[in-house]
């Protein structure tokens, strides 16, 4: 999912540049430069939802560890005479 993430926005400035070096000529690369920008958006979207995913992994964790302790207690004093 992080491949396509990034890849998308940098093939997609890839394409809007070549359109606009056909329609709206400068005296830099339009691809270049979208392609750059695309990548950076790109690196920017994956960061961002790998951040979220660690967030939900870690809370998942937390509820586990939570659940389990309270598991383990409840047993042994079920065990007790």
């Amino acid at each position: 999912m992080i491949g396509w993430t990034i890849a998308t926005p940098t093939v997609g400035g890839a394409l809007i540049g070549l359109w606009l070096n056909k329609h709206v000529p400068r005296n830099f690369s339009w691809p270049v430069a979208l392609i750059l920008g695309g990548l950076a958006l790109g690196i920017f979207m994956a960061w961002g939802w790998m951040s979220r995913e660690r967030a939900a992994d870690d809370d998942d964790v937390t509820s586990s560890d939570i659940t389990g302790s309270r598991a383990k207690s409840d047993t042994s004093e079920s065990e007790d005479p």
